[in-house]
């Protein structure tokens, strides 16, 4: 029977918009169609109103600002529920008194938005506002140093800067690049007044010079490139059976702001040995972190004790008690390149030794393991043995997930020292991608994925006035691009429970069974990590930049999928500062965001975008986020860049 065209309509509205939904869901991938990835939704955590509450007189005007956090994209639609409100913020109150709401909405994730409060009331008129002082300290300086200009307001519900954001107080550092003039503007509900001060630049050194050709695409930066590693009983850090460490949480967070995810843990180390057989209160941590942020794990199992059914033991308890899904590979020991010196082993142990050992493991092993899990391997301590891996290759590839190498910056292993200045050299952040090029692009070749397992500043945990100072920072953000460059597939920074290499510090108290957690220190190379995945935010490839410079300077870019570029800008010298001029066509303005502190040996005082984690609580970024405004002349952008610091600027397509 046929159906008559009218009954054929409906049917066929159906069929398109299942067509609609299944195209939202599916998207054609390097390897053919695949599900899109979670990591293709942006990151926004949250959406700033401010002012987050004022009171108008009818029919006033007040300026509205929004800031989004985890996400570069800052547009916003307004929204007003009584005024109107214009697509730049301006809002205008109504002529009756009540109370209206305006919210700022994210372009980039409508599902996240802020608002804020309006009162309108005849009795809010008020005196214009003025300003009482406006200043510059200094007046005059060479390119490359900050001037810090001061206010003093009244009557003013709030201020504004010409080209910077997120003002925060009565004061804000700048670093113009040539002499400018900076315009306070003071506004209530009734009004609006203006002031000027200027900032003399005097002509000061080019530090370098760069080029950007957006168009080629580099390597790729994984969404779980960058991931943590430590000991699986500093219980400080994820917490314990049913207390689980919220701030930690919190901190590990913050690196999957910006796209990334899921944040991969290992979990392995000299604690790996240690430890002997594991009951199920010492993996429920694991378990417990895995379901509350989504984070996936390589956990390790005993090699060196010579004893396989222990391995055998511990695998099947990670099997049992974690949750489905939650573990990337199981790591079959820990550096056995140092097991002839570690005392568990005989001192004539080889590595014709360690491949049988490592086979007769695998056998053991992999059946326990859920379908599609294999393991990580070899896991050296140093790079001098990698010549070893073709053989280690050839033995065990079709067993493995993921090839994995430890890397350090610095060691004071033996009783070695380095100066406070050591991280800054460049063959800090460079050695370890040049080290292991050839070693990644075997290993590529041979289908998987490789791993830097274990890396930080300074091994034997860390050096006290070099691994804990600001120059970890900027050590951090630029090796962790050198080894992207070199097609590394994902880095695990190593932190044990107090060390100087610490990315953070926590304090515990245990009352009977109970036990609560407070931070003590964020340090400086969590800054570090921050400001990298924030310049490698939403799914970014590295993309060809020139540098030349005579300045300890580094230079990287990054595009996303959503076009957007950011360049990457690292002052390690501890002399030179002054203006990168960066050419690059086809891109309008853009924001300046700095990585800096007082001195490159400051432990605290660190300000990422003008936020710092001094003072958090709760593993959050504290103050008001801010950056300055950039534009071209020609095409070539220009931005001063102090001593010891970093920039990124994120320019908009």
């Amino acid at each position: 029977m046929q159906l008559r065209q009218s009954a054929l309509r409906p049917l066929l509205r159906i069929l398109i918009l299942y067509i609609g939904v299944a195209t939202g869901l599916l998207q054609w991938g390097c390897g053919g169609l695949a599900t899109k990835s979670a990591t293709s939704i942006p990151a926004v955590t949250s959406v700033v109103v401010s002012p987050s509450s004022a009171s108008l007189a009818p029919n006033a005007n007040l300026q509205f600002s929004a800031i989004v956090q985890g996400e570069s994209d800052q547009a916003v639609t307004w929204k007003a529920s009584s005024g109107t409100i214009s697509a730049t913020g301006l809002y205008s109150a109504p002529g009756n008194t009540g109370t209206s709401t305006v919210t700022g909405t994210s372009s980039a994730d409508p599902t996240q938005s802020g608002t804020a409060t309006i009162t309108v009331t005849a009795a809010a008129q008020s005196q214009s506002p003025t300003i009482l002082s406006l200043s510059a300290a200094p007046t005059t300086i060479q390119a490359g140093q900050a001037s810090v200009l001061t206010w003093t307001v009244k009557n003013a519900s709030s201020v504004q800067v010409s080209g910077i954001t997120g003002i925060n107080g009565n004061s804000v550092s700048v670093l113009p690049t040539e002499t400018t003039t900076y315009t306070l503007t003071a506004t209530n509900a009734s009004a609006s007044t203006s002031q000027s001060v200027a900032v003399v630049v005097q002509e000061g050194s080019v530090l370098g010079t760069t080029t950007i050709n957006a168009n080629p695409e580099g390597n790729p930066i994984p969404p779980s490139y960058l991931g943590l590693a430590h000991p699986w009983g500093d219980r400080t850090l994820m917490g314990y059976p049913g207390q689980p460490n919220p701030i930690y949480r919190q901190l590990a967070k913050n690196l999957t702001a910006y796209g990334a995810g899921p944040l991969l843990i290992r979990i392995g180390r000299d604690s790996t040995s240690s430890q002997g057989d594991l009951t199920t209160t010492a993996v429920a941590p694991m378990g417990e972190l895995a379901t509350d942020i989504g984070a996936k794990f390589t956990l390790g199992v005993d090699l060196e004790a010579d004893d396989v059914q222990l391995a055998v033991d511990q695998a099947q308890n990670y099997v049992s008690n974690m949750p489905v899904g939650s573990f990337e590979a199981i790591e079959i020991g820990n550096e056995p390149d140092l097991y002839a010196s570690g005392g568990q082993r005989a001192s004539s142990y080889t590595f014709s030794d360690y491949y049988v050992d490592f086979s007769n493991w695998a056998n053991r092993v992999l059946p326990l393991l859920p379908s599609g899990v294999k393991l990580m391997g070899p896991s050296w301590s140093t790079v001098s043995v990698l010549p070893n891996l073709p053989s280690f290759l050839s033995q065990e590839q079709q067993n493995l997930s993921i090839v994995s190498q430890h890397y350090y910056g610095g060691n004071i292993c033996n009783g070695n020292s380095n100066p406070p200045n050591y991280l800054l050299e460049d063959s800090a952040a460079s050695g370890g991608a040049q080290a292991v090029a050839s070693s990644v692009a075997l290993t590529h070749k041979d289908g998987l994925p490789f791993r830097i397992g274990e890396i930080n500043s300074i091994a034997c945990g860390g050096e006290e006035g070099v691994s804990d100072i600001f120059a970890s920072a900027l050590w951090a953000v630029d090796t962790l691009f050198e080894f992207a460059n070199v097609g590394v597939d994902g880095v695990n920074i190593h932190m044990g429970p107090v060390s100087p290499y610490s990315l953070f510090v926590f304090n515990t108290t245990t009352t009977g069974n109970s036990t609560t957690f407070s931070l003590q220190s964020v340090r400086p190379e969590y800054y570090g990590l921050v400001f990298f995945q924030q310049a490698t935010a939403n799914g970014a490839k590295l993309v060809p930049i020139t540098l030349s410079t005579q300045a300890n300077l580094k230079a990287w870019a990054t595009l996303d999928r959503k076009g957007i570029l950011r360049i990457v800008l690292i002052n390690k010298d501890e002399a030179a500062e002054g203006v990168v001029k960066i050419k690059l066509s086809d891109f309008g303005s853009g924001v300046v965001t700095r990585l800096n502190a007082a001195s490159y040996t400051s432990t605290t005082g660190i300000k990422i975008g003008g936020q710092s984690f001094d003072g958090s609580q709760d593993g959050t970024l504290q103050g008001t986020a801010s950056g300055e405004a950039i534009t071209p002349s020609g095409n070539v952008y220009s931005v001063a860049l102090p001593k010891t610091s970093a920039a990124l600027i994120t320019m908009q397509p």
